[in-house]
């Protein structure tokens, strides 16, 4: 499970294509960063609206933003900052556009921002959506570190694309030189623990997001976790962890377990009853005939 992009532009799961392009222009507005005393946190907001929107939109955030950045580039009358050039940059990483995305930031150099925080960290994060890590890295290394939200861009850049040793040096790295973790940077931490099938590890920094930063989990944190663990087969340790969710737990924690219980002991019928459940719960029917036979 990945991060609630529904709870973050605050629509239904069932929500239009046009119910996200208001939410994401309601809340891209509240959270600009030219209209916030607090920058830092706005900023990071900012980007956090935008990459739920791309998510959930179909595109359509990058199309729009596209659009909006074509406009701007051929009317001398308006002018182009730092977050138009980021949110463009953003929007090519959305579909995956390495020729755009270069030539946006060949403009953001023209312009003498190439070096911003904000335009650094879109890049980072493009050019890891586009596979290209090393490049990510290069312009992370090159860059002067001011938050956590630039060091996240590289750790989940590292984490989505597999690089597990590389994702965990760099969160020790980044502890080392006192910038503070916050939800992100514990979802690709604990992403990449699972994935590499790290069980002491995931459970270590599961303990210190709670204790020493007194993060309280989300829903993301607990799905790492409980995947984790029935992927290890530590099944006992998953449905404790279910037991002591403080909120509702959703279908996918639970099919995580039943699939591992499954895969152990093909003939656990009733396991195979309850994951057929699970699945027509989340209206996959199909998986859901296919668990019962």
């Amino acid at each position: 499970m990945g991060i609630d992009y529904y709870n973050i532009l605050k629509v239904n799961r069932n929500a239009s294509d046009e119910d996200l392009k208001k939410a994401y222009r309601r809340l891209a507005m509240i959270w600009h960063p030219d209209k916030n005393t607090n920058k830092q946190e706005a900023e990071a907001k900012f980007r956090q609206i935008s990459e739920a929107y791309d998510h959930l939109s179909q595109n359509g955030y990058a199309v729009e933003v596209l659009e909006r950045f074509c406009t701007m580039n051929n009317d001398n009358n308006l002018s182009m900052d730092r977050y138009s050039l980021a949110s463009a940059i953003t929007a090519c990483a959305g579909i995956a556009s390495l020729e755009l995305g270069e030539q946006i930031f060949a403009r953001a150099t023209i312009i003498g921002v190439d070096s911003d925080q904000v335009i650094a960290t879109s890049l980072i994060d493009f050019y890891c959506k586009c596979g290209l890590v090393r490049n990510g890295q290069k312009i992370f290394d090159q860059i002067t570190k001011f938050d956590e939200v630039v060091w996240n861009s590289m750790l989940v850049g590292y984490t989505t694309n597999g690089f597990g040793v590389e994702a965990l040096a760099l969160f020790q790295e980044m502890r080392g030189v006192n910038v503070t973790p916050n939800e992100v940077t514990f979802t690709a931490v604990l992403s990449t623990c699972d994935h590499c099938g790290l069980v002491e590890e995931g459970k270590k920094w599961f303990y210190i997001m709670k204790n020493e930063y007194c993060i309280n989990p989300g829903i993301e944190h607990y799905s790492c976790m409980i995947d984790l663990f029935a992927r290890a087969g530590c099944l006992k340790e998953s449905i404790d962890l279910i037991d002591e969710i403080p909120f509702q737990s959703d279908a996918t924690m639970w099919s995580a377990v039943l699939e591992r219980i499954i895969e152990l002991d093909p003939r656990n019928f009733g396991a195979l009853v309850q994951l057929s459940g699970v699945m027509a719960s989340t209206g996959d029917w199909k998986e859901s005939a296919l668990a019962r036979h």
